[in-house]
């Protein structure tokens, strides 16, 4: 019965570490199963020896079951582990009482066993719980500062870029401004009054790209049709699907086309966005009474562009797809 105890002692202790040692948490069930297989084998070992092993090595198991268990109960609060403890004092001295008779000097013997060993069983579980709970605090805390670290850095290059977009802006803004003030530019030329749109409208992008909004292509565009409006175009602008995330870079790139047109148009808009999210696509095609395709109207490389003429309509159309890697 001894053997069958340590056996039982063996298989529990190995099967508590092989799951503990595992990232999945063990089910309530396990470790009371397995609290019960060791009540088994310290009733066993107990009831195995003579009277006169009592307190000698042949008595293991009662001194050893909060080693196991604590494999057993380690995911859990230290107040389960404490439950066991004392289910195995009652197991014991029921083993013993009903086995055996005790002597008072027995009992205080026993109590004392129990008190020893329990507090060291107990200390090394609440320092381990410590050091586990300190472990995860740390973790939680590195994480957070590396989260911190990394916004800020993202941050910063936001605001980098920014003030770059408006430096160089700015300085359109104040050659425009120059000329008209020197006379050199004649503010009822019509490509004068174009350069004053396009600017206007990339301020306006430049301020729309600052808002939080759940289509942000969409809303700079809503802002450079407003431009236009203002100088009495009317625009409509539709959209189709939902549009992807799209970095600011391209963002910038896909409203050029559109913000020169419509600073190059005389009456009338319509701007149709159609995103497909198989494959990832934008599409950005505008339709205007245009005149000529404006000649300064830039061409991003990462955006390709058609453009046709029918009588007094100017379509362009712009398309963006992720480059395949």
């Amino acid at each position: 019965m001894a053997l069958a105890a340590w056996w039982l002692f063996t298989i529990t202790g190995t099967f508590a570490s092989v799951q503990l040692l595992r990232a999945a948490p063990m089910s309530a069930l396990v470790p009371i199963a397995g609290t019960m297989v060791l009540l088994a084998a310290v009733a066993a070992n107990a009831v195995a020896i003579s009277p006169q092993q009592n307190f000698a090595l042949a008595h293991w198991g009662w001194a050893s079951f909060a080693w196991f268990a604590m494999l057993l109960w380690w995911r859990h609060p230290l107040r389960w582990l404490g439950a066991a403890m004392l289910a195995n004092i009652a197991v014991t001295f029921a083993a013993l009482v009903i086995t055996r008779d005790l002597s008072r000097i027995d009992v205080a013997r026993i109590i004392m066993v129990f008190y020893g060993a329990g507090a060291i069983q107990l200390g090394v579980a609440a320092g381990g719980k410590a050091l586990e709970n300190t472990a995860r605090r740390a973790s939680q805390i590195s994480s957070a500062e590396m989260v911190l670290a990394t916004n800020r850095e993202a941050a910063q290059r936001i605001h980098t870029d920014r003030r770059r977009r408006y430096r160089d802006i700015g300085h359109d803004v104040r050659q425009l401004l120059a000329g008209l003030a020197a006379s050199t530019l004649d503010p009822g030329a019509e490509h004068v009054q174009q350069r004053c749109g396009v600017q206007a409208a990339r301020l306006r992008r430049l301020l729309a790209e600052h808002d939080d909004s759940p289509s942000p292509l969409l809303h700079e565009l809503r802002a450079c049709a407003t431009n236009a409006e203002r100088n009495g175009v009317a625009v409509t602008l539709e959209a189709v699907g939902v549009e992807p995330d799209l970095p600011v870079k391209v963002r910038r790139a896909l409203c050029e086309v559109p913000i020169h047109l419509l600073a190059a148009t005389r009456t009338q808009a319509r701007l149709t966005v159609v995103c497909t999210q198989e494959p990832i696509q934008v599409d950005i095609s505008v339709v205007a009474d245009a005149g000529a395709l404006p000649q300064a109207m830039p061409a991003p490389a990462e955006i390709e562009m058609f453009a046709s003429r029918e009588e007094e309509l100017l379509w362009v159309r712009t398309r963006w797809a992720p480059r395949s890697s």
